[in-house]
């Protein structure tokens, strides 16, 4: 899957995305890129606190079933979470 549409995909997911971001618009190269970026800048944030909540030891050569299962739940929260507050702030609008 290329780039654009992951991309697409995740912010619909993440709720509250403006047409641009949803990809109903024609974005810039300049656009696409800032939003790489602010994409990236989120998953390293769901990324460090998930690690730091679901795997408090150092890890082995693999994560365990629980460590998995625990990254995958607190990501999906995260995304959840996202979600409703962005829905939220888009309704007092």
């Amino acid at each position: 899957m290329e780039d654009s549409q992951q991309m697409r995909e995740f912010l619909e997911v993440c709720g509250g995305c403006s047409a641009a971001a949803a990809g109903s618009l024609r974005l810039t190269p300049w656009q696409m890129e800032k939003q790489k970026a602010q994409f990236n800048e989120l998953v390293s944030h769901i990324t460090s606190k998930c690690f730091s909540l679901c795997v408090p030891k150092a890890p082995g050569k693999a994560l365990d079933s629980y460590e998995q299962a625990c990254l995958s739940q607190c990501a999906l929260r995260f995304l959840e979470s996202n979600e409703v507050v962005l829905t939220r702030l888009g309704a007092k609008k």
